[in-house]
């Protein structure tokens, strides 16, 4: 039996989003006022214990101004060694500039997931985003990211998809459209979960 011990932390950075995903779990609390400062996630890293994997949420994780400095202080502080990022790609020189901080303040023991939205084909996926040419956004950001990080092994850029009733049918060609031209690392998939708007 193993014991008990604390191994991950679910962190939300920010409420603030730029999408108005239908399918979001967390739209109700979107774009609020009580955000943690970075004081208070400093002081929340410097009472935990080391522990080995930080996965970030929003909101929209890139749209928080010191995302690189938060992440870097998890893998110094608390010798995180690997950091989970989603993000809907809608902000992409915010996000190759967390990962820039990151890359330059940790060593190769740091591994960075970046998890690009994609939630179907391109009218399916705007259509669940409620943003217009977000597909289109998303998969530019993730090819300029295979571009700068492409030879970086600890970066990897996978694609994460959300099951729905809408887009089920359309999820196999998405993932062979993917594989042809963007490159990704890897390609996942999630299930509505929550209290969603639709």
């Amino acid at each position: 039996v193993r014991k008990p011990a604390f191994n991950a932390l679910f962190l939300f950075v920010t409420s603030r989003c730029n999408s108005l995903c239908r399918t979001c779990f967390y739209f109700d609390k979107l774009n609020s006022r009580d955000d943690l400062s970075f004081d208070e996630i400093r002081q929340l890293s410097a009472t935990l214990p080391p522990f080995h994997k930080l996965w970030l949420s929003g909101g929209e994780p890139t749209l928080r101004e010191e995302l690189g400095d938060i992440m870097l202080l998890f893998a110094r502080h608390n010798g995180v060694r690997n950091v989970n990022l989603p993000t809907n790609g809608l902000a992409p020189e915010k996000l190759f500039r967390a990962l820039d901080t990151v890359l330059a303040g940790t060593d190769d023991n740091v591994a960075i997931d970046v998890n690009f939205s994609l939630d179907g084909l391109a009218n399916t996926h705007d259509a669940i985003r409620g943003v217009p040419h977000n597909f289109q956004r998303t998969l530019e950001a993730l090819r300029e990211a295979e571009s700068r990080y492409g030879s970086v092994r600890r970066v990897r850029r996978n694609v994460v998809s959300v099951i729905t009733s809408e887009n089920y049918r359309e999820l196999v060609e998405l993932g062979l459209r993917l594989a042809e031209s963007a490159n990704a690392t890897g390609h996942y998939f999630e299930v509505v979960r929550g209290t969603t708007p639709d």
